[in-house]
């Protein structure tokens, strides 16, 4: 099997949502993040940085439109 050579971007994903209080499984992060790459620059995986509020606001609607989180955003209202 080979190497996840984005596990550690899928982790950063991961968190930023885990601090919105959402869980998302490695997949679901890997499906969020490529969706954003892809329609936001067409590319199949983008570099991300270390913000984890960057992270998930910039991805927010894509895990949306894929059905990962229903729910609206709570987190520091």
């Amino acid at each position: 099997m080979a190497p996840n050579i984005y596990e550690e971007d899928e982790l950063k994903v991961i968190e930023a949502y885990k601090k919105r209080g959402h869980t998302i499984t490695e997949e679901q992060a890997g499906d969020i993040w490529s969706e954003y790459s892809n329609d936001e620059f067409l590319a199949s995986w983008m570099m991300m940085g270390d913000d984890l509020d960057v992270i998930y606001d910039q991805t927010i609607k894509y895990a949306k439109s894929l059905g990962i989180v229903t729910e609206d955003d709570k987190h520091g209202t």
